[in-house]
């Protein structure tokens, strides 16, 4: 599945968005600001009724540092060639303009943003100093900046109130086991994302309210930033689709709702059971209540089989699901605000999928299920009055109370009830219509369980080849440079390694390396960056590829993927990079390109044995 998820990198970065002022850290004051950050790791402590387990780290990038991390870190996590790709994907519903950069939109947005962020992969906090280079200041960042300082307290102390409190559930919830990168439904990373988000903003209220003698709970739960405008100060995110804006903007400004709902009706102990129990759809934190009352969880749609009615000359590119919030996005510019949002309200589930034809063709599958019929029917009217919008449709071919159809030059397009169910093919071939409406019909809906979804499979991260470690010994693995003994199983159809760093070998040609080094001034996030630097000058045509994390040896390890030429050969990476304690691990994956998926098999199965005794 190709991710529209790019914003997902934003939940590693912490963003603090919504009508905040973009915090300015000058070099001079950088150890003045880890000490005020220190002093407020306990009043985070109090606030939440958690402990810190460990103490936390802190440094300061500037802008400069900023912009390249946030290059280096968006082409980790989505490639240059999967930028159009995710375009493709939400351009056929009007979500983005078919012709927007998505890349330069992503790293303008961001950079502009980051006042500071907690990286859950690194354990690091990171204030960002824009020394040289001032945000000019509008006047809901004068008025906010004024505020603070009548409380007695100041933007960067509100800032690291947000990032403290990420950390301070990292440390006690493992913020990296909710497996965002994971999830195949965007809407549900949302969910997720709000609950992250919303707490650390209702944190950062207590504190503010605190001053003046109040708690978050006293706030009503209606409209809590008022007129502000939360894109305020921020003119790449104020000129981004909307459907951009709302998926940075969304997690804090509705997260905010959703989190005070559930701290109202039980305190913060009830917070703490939403981080094995979260919220599972953008309905539930747009509407607390089927989330913290009487709850509501979402359909899973499983779409059938469309690959043999769309025909020879279609490749599916992903699936995806909409939402209750993307619902409502789509379908605004034609229905106007308050009646997309009834056209949306009693959305249960959807999935879609986009296919590409020849010539570059795009057309959607798309099957939603609803509360009600009356629900179904007013979404019809909607989406079908949005789509055909969109797609600059003259006139309905078809129309009626459960079915709306018109043709383009693009194609076929109808949107049908039946029941509590619309559907809709989308510019499909109009020979192909009526078998992709057919096969469409015949997918699946079951009620998604509460709480986290299983663990997947092994999905990595990509960096360098290994070097040398310690010989192996006979037996379950080869013991390291110190301290206790690797041991792992030896997949099927492998061969033990003889010696040296190699752990396993494959005939064709593939093997499982394992580098150990000492390194006890360098942290993870440091360790990461040196080897992606060192890549291009290690690998003859060296690509990066998708990244992502996997468990391992007890804990969350960083994988690195990634491409190149072997002796002129294309081959195959895949380097997981963790650090214990001083010592730092770098597990290596190399396989000839054509042996890839005979081999990757192996390579899941000795990671997932992998330990450390």
């Amino acid at each position: 599945m190709v991710s529209t998820r790019w914003w997902a990198l934003v939940g590693a970065l912490a963003l603090v968005l919504s009508p905040l002022a973009v915090a300015q850290v000058s070099e001079e004051k950088q150890e003045a600001l880890r000490k005020k950050a220190d002093a407020l790791e306990p009043v985070v402590e109090r606030l939440r009724g958690l402990k810190f387990k460990n103490k936390v780290t802190k440094g300061i990038k500037t802008e400069e540092e900023l912009g390249k991390f946030l290059l280096e870190a968006l082409d980790r996590e989505t490639p240059p060639e999967e930028w159009a790709k995710i375009v493709k994907l939400l351009a056929p519903l009007g979500l983005v303009p078919a012709d927007l950069d998505m890349r330069a939109l992503a790293l303008e947005v961001l950079t502009e943003q980051i006042a500071g962020f907690y990286d859950p992969q690194t354990k690091r906090l990171n204030l960002i100093s824009r020394e040289g280079n001032p945000k000019a200041a509008s006047p809901e960042m004068e008025m906010q900046r004024r505020m603070l300082e009548m409380v007695g307290t100041s933007e960067e102390e509100f800032y690291m109130v947000h990032e403290l409190t990420h950390a301070l559930e990292d440390q006690n919830f493992d913020l990296l086991s909710l497996d965002l990168d994971k999830l195949e439904s965007d809407d549900r990373v949302l969910a997720i994302k709000s609950l992250m988000e919303g707490s650390a903003t209702v944190l950062m209220f207590d504190f503010l309210l605190g001053k003046m003698g109040m708690d978050s709970r006293m706030l009503e739960n209606q409209d809590l930033f008022g007129d502000a405008n939360p894109a305020a100060g921020a003119p790449a995110l104020a000129k981004a689709p909307e459907y951009v804006q709302q998926s940075l903007l969304f997690p804090y400004v509705q997260g905010l709702k959703l989190v005070l709902e559930v701290k109202k009706r039980g305190g913060w102990e009830a917070v703490n059971k939403m981080f094995v129990d979260p919220p599972s759809s953008s309905e539930q934190s747009l509407h607390p209540e089927k989330y913290a009352g009487e709850r509501d969880n979402p359909m899973e749609i499983a779409l059938s089989d469309l690959s043999a009615a769309f025909g020879d000359g279609w490749k599916e590119l992903g699936k995806n699901t909409i939402g209750e919030l993307g619902c409502r996005i789509l379908m605004k510019g034609s229905l106007g605000e308050s009646k997309a949002e009834v056209a949306a309200a009693g959305w249960d589930g959807d999935q879609y999928a986009v296919f590409e034809g020849p010539g570059g063709a795009l057309a959607v599958a798309f099957y939603s299920t609803w509360d009600t019929e009356k629900d179904a029917r007013e979404f019809l009217a909607g989406f079908a009055k949005a789509l055909a919008d969109h797609q600059g449709a003259k006139s309905a071919a078809a129309g009626s109370e459960t079915e709306i159809g018109w043709t383009t030059e693009a194609g076929v397009s109808r949107v049908v009830q039946r029941g509590r169910d619309v559907v809709a093919v989308l510019a499909v071939p109009e020979a192909s219509a009526d078998a992709i409406r057919a096969s469409l019909l015949e997918s699946k809906a079951t009620e998604m369980p509460a709480g986290l979804p299983p663990v997947p499979k092994l999905e990595v991260l990509t960096d360098e080849p290994a070097e040398t470690t310690p010989g192996a010994t006979d037996g379950e693995g080869q013991p390291p440079a110190a301290g206790g003994e690797v041991h792992f199983d030896l997949p099927e159809g492998w061969t033990r390694g003889e010696g040296g760093a190699v752990l396993a070998t494959h005939s064709s040609g593939a093997r499982i390396t394992l580098k150990r080094v000492d390194l006890p001034d360098m942290t993870e996030e440091d360790l990461i960056e040196k080897v992606l630097a060192a890549l291009p000058e290690k690998i003859e045509a060296y690509e990066a590829t998708p990244t992502g994390a996997t468990r391992m040896a007890g804990r969350i390890v960083r994988v690195l993927r990634f491409k190149g030429n072997e002796e002129g050969k294309p081959f195959r990476f895949e380097q997981a990079v963790f650090k214990v304690g001083s010592e730092a691990f770098l597990l290596l994956f190399a396989t000839p390109a054509d042996s890839f998926d005979a081999t990757r098999p192996g390579w899941e199965a000795l990671s997932k044995s992998f330990e450390l005794r």
